[in-house]
């Protein structure tokens, strides 16, 4: 009896009640969150972007818990996506985005990194991409305890209107997507060679175009001593 109603008391979803797990996983994906778009914000978009798979990771992984299914040591943000879609949970994520933050996620060891990887990234689209992912994912929950909803770092920093979360937000902020769309866009992009032998550049451009694509590749071929390298603008 005592576990029936342990089981109970952790249910998160439509207003039942919500275990502390959960609780605890939604604050550790709002902080991430938060993070990875301060980091983007200052041009840090590797960083920024290997945050951000965290933070979508554990956004997953609190669905999870809410599911009752149990969680892996697993960073792959797509294959977490995947599980959730076998279970029925329909968030409208593009899937190319998941994978190219999973991309990122793997620069953490870039001596590790095969050759023929290559990346390439903006601030413009990793920073509205995380924005919408992380809105329209909350949108498919609530949380609420015994003495009603429970709010987290994100709610708490809407309602504060702080500017950590607003700033060039164009779902809980206020920002003109055309604008920021329109800003010069920081870039990065890379490729490797051969095993430790790494092409890499940051560059800017006059905006950028506003399409979902993001599985555009770095370019580079080798002949002799030159290198040669065509920057992704698109």
């Amino acid at each position: 009896m005592g576990s029936k109603r342990k089981r109970n008391r952790e249910k998160a979803a439509g207003g039942n009640d919500v275990g502390l797990a959960v609780v605890n996983w939604l604050r550790w994906a709002d902080d991430d969150y938060v993070a990875a778009r301060r980091l983007l914000l200052d041009d840090l978009l590797v960083q920024g972007a290997a945050l951000s798979n965290t933070a979508i990771e554990k956004y997953f992984k609190t669905i999870l818990l809410i599911k009752e299914l149990s969680l892996s040591k697993n960073h792959d943000v797509p294959k977490l996506f995947g599980m959730l879609k076998r279970q029925g949970v329909e968030i409208p994520l593009n899937e190319n985005y998941l994978c190219l933050l999973y991309k990122a996620y793997k620069l953490r060891y870039p001596d590790e990194l095969r050759p023929g990887f290559n990346i390439a990234i903006d601030r413009t689209r990793l920073l509205t991409e995380l924005d919408f992912s992380v809105f329209t994912i909350r949108q498919r929950y609530k949380v609420s305890g015994p003495f009603g909803a429970i709010s987290s770092t994100v709610d708490q920093m809407q309602a504060s209107e702080d500017s950590r979360l607003l700033e060039k937000n164009c779902y809980y902020g206020r920002q003109d997507r055309l604008a920021v769309f329109a800003e010069n866009a920081s870039r990065y992009c890379m490729r490797v060679l051969a095993p430790g032998f790494i092409v890499q550049a940051t560059y800017k451009t006059k905006g950028v175009p506003d399409t979902h694509k993001f599985d555009i590749e770095y370019e580079v071929s080798r002949s002799g001593n030159t290198i040669n390298g065509i920057l992704p603008t698109a």
